[in-house]
């Protein structure tokens, strides 16, 4: 998607007062004008680099994404968890599995995200049950993903 179109998109949502969520795949430089749309900015370690042009400590590279205009920032760092900023760094263990294919984790990581996110879950509980939701996607052969359900990625958390 251009990035005149994520920024037109941003501009609208914000103005109705929606929650704007940028996932930053694939890496990709981003306009400041549109970094300051954005409430809620989603990406991986290869795409936080890309933005701050090196490579950084996870718990700094959140606060310094910060800087470039999301209010909340939430940095997936695969077999080792994520690192969710509101404010303050707070590091989330990733749920020990064995992966059998990474490939579609982000995918499911933010598919989860927003669906919790627009169910008026909080922000902490909607990245739990994301992070859930990719986990359980890692570790399920690739034939039986479709199966996934938001009660699965419950059973999967509870256990």
């Amino acid at each position: 998607v251009p990035e005149a179109t994520n920024q037109s998109l941003a501009a609208k949502a914000r103005a109705k007062g929606c929650m704007v969520v940028l996932n930053a795949a694939p890496a990709r430089p981003m306009p400041p004008a549109l970094l300051a749309l954005v409430d809620l900015l989603v990406l991986n370690r290869i795409e936080a680099e890309d933005l701050l042009s090196a490579p950084m400590d996870p718990l700094k590279a959140v606060a310094s994404l910060s800087r470039l205009g999301p209010r909340l920032v939430c940095l997936t760092l695969g077999a080792d968890g994520l690192v969710l900023w509101d404010g303050v760094a707070t590091k989330l263990t990733a749920h020990p599995v064995t992966a059998i294919s990474s490939h579609g984790a982000g995918d499911a990581f933010i598919g989860a995200l927003a669906a919790r996110l627009d169910a008026a879950d909080a922000l902490l509980d909607a990245v739990q049950f994301a992070q859930a939701a990719a986990a359980l996607h890692v570790a399920t052969p690739v034939p039986d993903r479709a199966l996934i359900t938001p009660a699965a990625v419950r059973a999967f958390q509870n256990r």
